[in-house]
């Protein structure tokens, strides 16, 4: 009797013997005590050994991997392997660097630049960064920012701010509507109203001082009366007595930082203004 007849294998090549057969089973199968051929999980049999990095899904006489995301298939199929972004997306990151990682890539952006969405874009300065330019204007550019300063100005060696040089007329009065008594010398208008010696009002026509209770004063004077921002954004002492002539009457000024102190010869006292010597 020839066994094979009745296809007794299933998944498999039946070989008649005497008496009996053999079954010879397709690869993913296996043969049973009862001389048929079932199916192999791989899942449970190679566990460890296929699908790393990713799910294995059992089939019949075969399986497949489903890889996590970042990963893609070998070429047998019997695993997942980190893809490399860095290579299979040209241009990603750019213009900053992209550093391939397990699973995943990151971007590693120059200055000026920031990560979003796994892409490094421009930073506008102009727009996240408060008193940028401040007395001109910003103009944003790749990675970076310009200041354009207005006539008069000139831009702070770290080119972050504008600095107003016009010298103009300090007034010391300011009355019905009319700014008047000028002091000696042309000054700026920060030296006229950040000084230990304020003027009321600035240039022509005449610009009030701002009052330290105002947002306009921390603008103009940030280290308040008797310094000034200087352009490399560092704090400058005023030397009041080169600035106010004659201002220590019959006595001598002495500059002190971010003041200064009149010291009056024997016989003479400082009278309540503290800048006269009688």
């Amino acid at each position: 009797i020839d066994e094979c007849d009745r296809q007794p294998c299933g998944n498999g090549t039946c070989k008649n013997t005497v008496g009996s057969y053999n079954c010879l089973c397709f690869p993913g199968f296996e043969l049973t005590h009862n001389n048929d051929c079932m199916d192999i999980d791989e899942c449970s049999a190679l566990q460890g050994q296929v699908c790393r990095n990713g799910q294995c899904i059992n089939g019949m006489g075969s399986f497949q991997c489903l890889c996590h995301e970042g990963y893609e298939n070998t070429p047998d199929g019997k695993n997942c392997v980190d893809i490399n972004e860095c290579v299979s997306l040209p241009g990603t990151c750019s213009p900053g660097t992209c550093q391939n990682l397990d699973g995943s890539f990151r971007c590693i952006c120059p200055p000026g630049y920031e990560v979003q969405n796994d892409q490094c874009i421009d930073i506008n300065e102009c727009e996240v960064e408060p008193n940028i330019c401040q007395f001109g204007a910003c103009t944003n550019t790749p990675g970076s920012f310009h200041c354009t300063c207005q006539p008069g100005f000139v831009l702070s060696e770290n080119k972050r701010r504008c600095y107003d040089t016009r010298e103009s007329f300090c007034f010391t009065s300011f009355e019905a509507g009319k700014c008047s008594v000028p002091k000696a010398l042309n000054t700026t208008k920060a030296k006229c109203c950040c000084s230990k010696m304020p003027g009321e009002g600035w240039g022509l026509p005449c610009e009030l001082c701002p009052r330290e209770s105002e947002a306009a004063f921390d603008t103009l004077c940030p280290f308040g009366h008797g310094a000034l921002p200087g352009l490399g954004d560092t704090r400058e002492d005023m030397n009041e007595c080169l600035d106010n002539p004659g201002i220590c009457q019959n006595g001598i000024c002495i500059n002190t930082d971010g003041s200064f102190r009149c010291e009056c010869p024997f016989g003479f006292n400082l009278d309540y203004t503290g800048v006269n010597c009688i």
